[in-house]
């Protein structure tokens, strides 16, 4: 996810949170439902992004991961075959 999509979520979320809050008021209920819920999305909205961090699941471990493959890759064909050889077998040992 872009900045600019967690701003353009954060947001919407701040507005819808608003719109609910004032037709609480309108309503006159003493329990605010709006916050709750805003609450819980808020909460479920940073769990994921926690759970996407910890297995390292996001854009940016994805970018790294292919950058440090095709690095090796560029340097394993650079390699002779002699070379090559001899890096597959001490990897054996």
């Amino acid at each position: 996810m872009r900045r600019i999509d967690v701003l353009i979520w954060a947001a919407a979320l701040l507005g819808l949170g608003g719109l609910v809050y004032g037709l609480e008021q309108i309503g006159g209920r003493d329990v605010p439902w709006g916050q709750l819920a805003l609450l819980a999305l808020m909460l479920l909205w940073v769990g994921s992004y926690v759970q996407r961090f910890l297995t390292q699941s996001m854009t940016y471990h994805q970018q790294l991961k292919s950058y440090r493959d095709a690095v090796l890759r560029k340097r394993w064909e650079e390699l002779t075959p002699q070379e090559q050889e001899a890096l597959g077998q001490h990897g054996q040992e």
